[in-house]
């Protein structure tokens, strides 16, 4: 074999693994998830843990979210007052 013959399967072959490389870089990147969709999925995770802290504030009036008589609920009795709560349990964006 010639030189440049041996020359040149050596660049094709170190294109080609260039190229693997870069398509398992971006199947990878395909299934990763975004960090948004992980944010959100925190998010959520978090919703009932901050909204059982919320019902169980005592600086919290009743008058503005409770507890339903069962506990096994909770309703909301006046919704300006709590959406003024909201940003102290609650990053809003």
């Amino acid at each position: 074999m010639k030189h440049e013959e041996r020359e040149e399967e050596y660049e094709d072959n170190k294109k080609s693994e260039l190229d693997d490389r870069e398509e398992v870089r971006e199947r990878e990147t395909k299934m990763a998830p975004s960090t948004n969709d992980f944010t959100e999925d925190i998010s959520r995770a978090l919703f009932p843990s901050k909204l059982y802290l919320m019902l169980e504030d005592p600086h919290l009036k009743p008058s503005v979210i409770s507890w339903s008589e069962n506990g096994l609920s909770w309703k909301v009795h006046n919704q300006e007052e709590l959406e003024k709560e909201l940003p102290r349990y609650f990053k809003h964006r």
